[in-house]
């Protein structure tokens, strides 16, 4: 206390410099209060007060100026509504897929019951549950904070293979998912009771994704065929037709010669109508596979397949032949892959002729039945 009496001048100091610290707490509570009441208020609020200056605060401070607090309105806005931004696309996150996929795929025509009582494989209804982002017709519109760079049309086509297109949608949605594509499963089901012509529903499978919507890459995709990772990107290219299978369970995780196709093979919009679509000649098992693999080569296209064989396996679910669906006569196959490049431009999506009987749009996928 001494030295206050000897020194009065530095105990007016001393006072003068708590009450400069006071007044700077007082005003930096305040300054956060406007900030804040500014952060939360509703845009036609915060659109008068800048407008009519209620704030005397706002006049003062030079850096609120009306662009931080558009700023701070268009952020807040966004959070609140969940709004995406769309200048923002998306791109694959390498760092959140799984990779390799442990798949689960029951061997004969039954269902089985797990010990927790779920049926295995998944029943439809069960499916349609645990898919909740996607909306009827099995259309994915891509993660909540970006934009899809592209949106795939996933062709499948189908009959008497209820099980395996059970799997099919239960591994495939996943997948696609975390590589964060938009995307639609469009089933193509032959209704009547002839010889299955898978060209006539890969075909019929193309021009109903036209009529829908505008797709960037068209994947005709076997139903029993299973992705075990899903580092291998669901993908067109350009220039070159992709084929996304290098190794299959079936024959030993390698592919049975160097130009099958057969699988699962993505196409652009151009490129499936320059080659006039799959042949429509084919009844029963086996042959338009290898037609198509001529015309690609015909049209000029190269074949692209990943450049890590091992992203690329896929494990297929074992069936036996079905009864409408058996194997063509192999003296009747060559006879028609002998004159595959000579019918090409007449014989593919412009000679299609089948008629449309329903379209079901069920949450999982669409159904489209088609008759030949």
């Amino acid at each position: 206390m001494n030295w206050m009496r000897a020194n009065p001048q530095m105990l007016l100091i001393v006072v003068m410099m708590s009450g400069s610290f006071i007044i700077l707490a007082h005003f930096s509570l305040f300054r956060n209060k406007v900030i804040q009441r500014f952060m939360h208020a509703s845009q036609d609020n915060l659109k008068k007060q800048v407008l009519i200056g209620e704030s005397s605060y706002i006049k003062r401070n030079k850096t609120l100026n009306r662009e931080s607090l558009a700023r701070i309105l268009r952020l807040n806005l966004e959070q609140k509504n969940n709004t995406k931004p769309t200048s923002r696309k998306c791109h694959v996150a390498y760092a959140k897929l799984k990779g390799h996929i442990s798949l689960h795929l029951v061997t004969e025509e039954t269902n089985q019951t797990s010990s927790s009582g779920l049926t295995w494989p998944p029943t439809f209804k069960y499916l349609d549950f645990i898919y909740k982002d996607l909306e009827h017709g099995g259309v994915y519109k891509g993660p909540k904070d970006c934009k899809c760079a592209t949106n795939y049309a996933i062709i499948v086509p189908f009959r008497d293979r209820e099980q395996h297109l059970r799997f099919f949608l239960f591994y495939i949605h996943p997948l696609l998912q975390r590589q964060r594509t938009c995307y639609t499963i469009i089933v193509v089901e032959q209704d009547d009771d002839k010889t299955f012509n898978k060209g006539k529903m890969m075909n019929s499978g193309f021009l109903y994704a036209n009529s829908i919507g505008d797709f960037d890459c068209y994947i005709f995709h076997d139903v029993d065929m299973i992705a075990e990772n899903d580092r291998n990107i669901y993908q067109c290219k350009e220039k070159k037709v992709a084929h996304l299978v290098w190794q299959m369970d079936k024959y030993n995780y390698e592919i049975p010669y160097y130009d099958y196709i057969g699988g699962v093979l993505a196409f652009t919009k151009e490129q499936f109508i320059t080659v006039n679509g799959f042949s429509i000649m084919y009844e029963g098992w086996g042959g338009e596979d290898d037609d198509m693999m001529k015309r690609i080569w015909a049209k000029g296209y190269e074949l692209w397949r990943p450049r890590k064989k091992n992203f690329a396996r896929f494990k297929m679910i074992h069936h036996n032949h079905d009864k409408r669906n058996p194997r063509i006569d192999d003296y009747l196959m060559q006879d028609l892959l002998f004159s595959a490049l000579s019918r090409q431009d007449s014989d593919g999506l412009n000679s299609l002729h089948t008629v449309r009987t329903d379209v079901i749009k069920y949450p999982s996928h669409t159904r489209v039945k088609v008759r030949s």
